[in-house]
């Protein structure tokens, strides 16, 4: 499979085809950790935190969004 992004020319009906190397790997291991985990979203997800769980990495909570009220004007 092989990852491709189209561009729009500028003034012009035609689209340009731009394969990305590094979009198609990404893919590639998204489809192969699916596919250990007989492609179930909760066997996915359960690994993933089972990774994160163990890493050895600093993890960031950026904490809860700030919500601005909106104003009357």
């Amino acid at each position: 499979m092989c990852a491709r992004n189209f561009v729009r020319l500028k003034n012009s009906e035609e689209s340009l085809m731009i394969e990305d190397p590094i979009v198609a790997e990404v893919r590639r291991h998204r489809k192969e950790h699916a596919a250990e985990h007989g492609n179930d979203l909760k066997r996915i997800v359960e690994a993933l935190r089972k990774r994160e769980r163990e890493s050895k990495r600093t993890l960031l909570n950026p904490g809860p969004k700030l919500r601005l009220d909106k104003t009357g004007s």
